[in-house]
């Protein structure tokens, strides 16, 4: 895939190359193929690829972060999958991906489309289940089918089969990791700026264990910022206010 898409990008890397005379070394793409375990381990970060469930799509893969005595899963896009709940043992944060069917039924989408997309992902019923099985400090979804979802389309069902502390991604959302885990919520009045909610999912003694602070996206800046310093920012498909609990929401 990596060379056709050089290959497709040819005219664009001669032009660069001769006319504005960039650094050949700029051009370079380095692209590995990866399998289950471990793809990376360096200054104290590990990150593992496992497989998932997204059939017909093989293969495909969730992954857990782990750095400092600190450790973050991320579904990727998935099915109901035993081997997600077994890499996700009571990991600090388990950031999963969802979809709602009423979304669907509010958005006029063909019946049939719609169960045949909900079925290649996971219902709240089913993350609740996951998340009862899993038993993470934190809950997050990310990666939300359809994006037009709102919390009551979200956390209500998933409350049948879970009573641990969840969240809903939203953009510019920061989570740290550390003692506590700590979710801070944009400020409705600055899109800059960040209002602490008072989340404590969970906390522990004080251990000096380095914090680590991540904001909801994509998992190539997720991996990238673990690799560096520790915080990661990126962004899921919606916005919303400030909020803020304490305890279980």
């Amino acid at each position: 895939m990596m060379s056709h898409l050089e290959q497709a990008y040819e005219y664009d890397i001669r032009i660069r190359l001769y006319d504005d005379r960039a650094s050949p070394d700029g051009v370079v793409i380095l692209a590995e193929d990866i399998g289950e375990g471990v793809i990376h381990e360096k200054g104290g970060v590990k990150i593992i690829a496992f497989e998932v469930d997204h059939t017909p799509v093989k293969p495909a893969f969730g992954y857990r972060i782990d750095h400092a005595g600190r450790s973050v899963v991320l579904s990727g896009d998935t099915r109901v999958s035993d081997n997600l709940i077994r890499y996700g043992q009571g990991v600090d944060l388990l950031v999963h991906e969802v979809a709602s069917p009423e979304t669907f039924q509010r958005a006029g989408a063909p019946p049939e489309r719609a169960k045949s997309v909900v079925a290649h992902h996971v219902t709240p019923e089913q993350a609740g289940k996951v998340f009862s099985r899993a038993r993470p400090k934190l809950a997050v979804y990310s990666y939300i089918v359809l994006p037009t979802a709102t919390e009551q389309d979200l956390i209500p069902p998933t409350r049948k089969t879970y009573s641990g502390p969840l969240e809903v991604g939203e953009d510019l959302m920061v989570i740290t990791v550390g003692e506590k885990v700590e979710v801070r919520r944009p400020s409705r009045s600055s899109p800059e700026a960040t209002a602490v909610s008072r989340l404590t999912a969970f906390e522990e003694p004080h251990n000096g264990v380095e914090r680590a602070r991540l904001t909801m996206g994509n998992l190539a800046f997720l991996s990238a910022a673990l690799l560096t310093p520790s915080v990661m920012q990126h962004r899921t498909r919606r916005r919303r206010g400030p909020r803020s609990f304490n305890g279980v929401t």
